[in-house]
């Protein structure tokens, strides 16, 4: 960047009563801006400000324009693009103080640079020059506002996305990996389906085979320690080696898996001609595996179904955008199940405390959701380094309200932070992790419920109160 003074200030001043920012404003006022401002000189790929420079210039480009670039997780995010006739920089009443982000020069750019040093002054003596630069302000806090509150949303759709992604993920390898099994396996039967076709079987005994396979089948087994599976898997290869069973070690331990014992193959057996054996308990131990594999498979699709099922309450997907009566029991658990994937990697331990006979509460289901989804995705990380990390939800009735308490032990918010939670832009996170305004959203949320939120805190205990109106 260089600073120089080769434009005349005549023509300087023509470029600024061209600009469509400064119609109406006095040319004695522009005159007085001119006198007292500085160029500077820009070549393409120029770094103007960067994070933690200090905001101390009205700045306005006379020619060429710059990228405004946010930085998160040491990535860089375009936010504006700043041309010709536009502000940047210090406006009267800001408080901001230093840059948080960059801007990057993309051509050759000239700006008109005014130091904050001459506030007082303009604002005593050019009102219409100042009235300009404050609504511009107004309007850079607005469009920034709905810029970070959009990254907020977005940010916090990221992280349900990353974790309902793997929540889907486990019961769908499971769906496919059974599937894959239940193939292979079915793939075999034509084989052993001749081998047990050929066994002529009295009507009473093909009665207590099927009983006893059903028995197992309906009635599994209490699981057994390792030592005792052990034991068993032994004992039962050994007896089918008596038998002359063939792949005597495999299928022991396929029959120990659903409670067979040594009594029921010795009965069996006693039963039935020596070289039927095998074959019979193979075709029992066949139809036992792919019973199991389609008892995964059904497992993983109910979980899939009741994970979908969570997303479309949560979203109010298939329903109107208005209020309406819900259980608010409902939203939480469907917000638990979507961040289930964070709360089980985190060790945590949710207990639920709910007061099953409170009334229906009137709601924008989806925005209320946004609630339950900041404040424990919060108190998740909150608990993180605890010994016992643990979350209590708990509801009650409070005259006309219901209320919401989500109480952490994690290490508590100091009160200095504390009187400031509720604050735009306020976070206590480290840059990228967080914009602050999760909790400021949490609170509009709760208000335009006409509800109360309350913080309550101290170490190894924080509690967020929340109480919304039943009518």
């Amino acid at each position: 960047m260089k600073k120089c003074n080769t434009m005349k200030k005549e023509e300087i001043l023509v470029r600024l009563q061209e600009f469509e920012l400064f119609k109406g404003v006095p040319s004695e006022q522009l005159e007085w801006f001119t006198e007292h401002s500085e160029l500077h000189f820009y070549e393409e790929g120029d770094t103007i400000f960067k994070p933690g420079d200090a905001i101390d210039e009205i700045l306005i480009i006379i020619e060429g324009a710059f990228r405004l670039l946010s930085i998160s997780n040491q990535q860089e995010r375009e936010i504006a693009t700043k041309i010709k006739g536009e502000v940047s920089g210090f406006l009267p009443f800001s408080r901001a103080k230093n840059a948080s982000g960059v801007g990057r020069v993309i051509e050759k750019t000239i700006i008109l640079g005014l130091n904050r040093s001459y506030e007082r002054e303009m604002l005593r003596d050019h009102y219409e020059l100042c009235q300009v630069l404050v609504h511009e302000m107004t309007s850079r806090v607005r469009e920034f506002t709905g810029f970070q509150k959009q990254t907020e949303k977005m940010a916090a759709l990221g992280k349900l996305s990353a974790g309902l992604a793997h929540e889907l993920n486990n019961p769908a390898s499971a769906i496919v990996r059974s599937a894959g099994e239940l193939k292979k396996h079915l793939s075999l039967q034509p084989k052993k389906f001749k081998q047990v076709i050929k066994i002529k079987l009295t009507e009473e005994l093909t009665d207590r085979i099927t009983d006893l396979l059903f028995d197992k089948i309906q009635s599994p087994s209490a699981p057994k320690s390792l030592m005792k599976r052990k034991d068993l898997e032994d004992d039962l290869s050994f007896l089918l080696e008596d038998l002359q069973v063939d792949d005597a070690m495999e299928l022991a331990e396929n029959l120990a898996d659903y409670g067979f014992e040594e009594k029921d193959i010795q009965s069996l057996a006693e039963q039935v001609k020596p070289e039927d054996i095998g074959a019979i308990l193979h075709w029992m131990s066949d139809n036992l595996a792919i019973e199991k594999m389609v008892g995964d498979i059904q497992k993983s699709s109910e979980r899939i179904s009741t994970l979908v099922n969570s997303v479309k309450v949560y979203t109010h997907m298939d329903q109107g955008q208005e209020k309406s009566e819900v259980d608010l029991h409902e939203g939480i658990r469907n917000t638990l199940n979507i961040l289930n994937h964070k709360i089980k990697s985190s060790g945590t331990k949710i207990k639920l405390d709910f007061d099953e006979e409170i009334p229906a509460v009137c709601l924008f289901v989806s925005e209320i959701n946004q609630v339950w989804t900041n404040l424990l995705d919060n108190a998740i990380d909150a608990v993180a380094g605890s010994d016992d990390p643990g979350i209590i939800l708990r509801t009650r009735q409070k005259g006309k309200d219901v209320q919401v308490c989500i109480i952490d032990n994690g290490k508590g918010v100091p009160d200095e932070i504390a009187a400031r939670i509720w604050e735009p832009f306020f976070t206590t996170k480290e840059m990228g992790k967080g914009t602050g305004l999760g909790l400021e959203l949490v609170k509009d949320i709760v208000e335009k419920h006409h509800g109360t939120i309350k913080l309550k805190s101290q170490p190894g205990s924080t509690t967020f109160e929340l109480c919304l109106p039943i009518a």
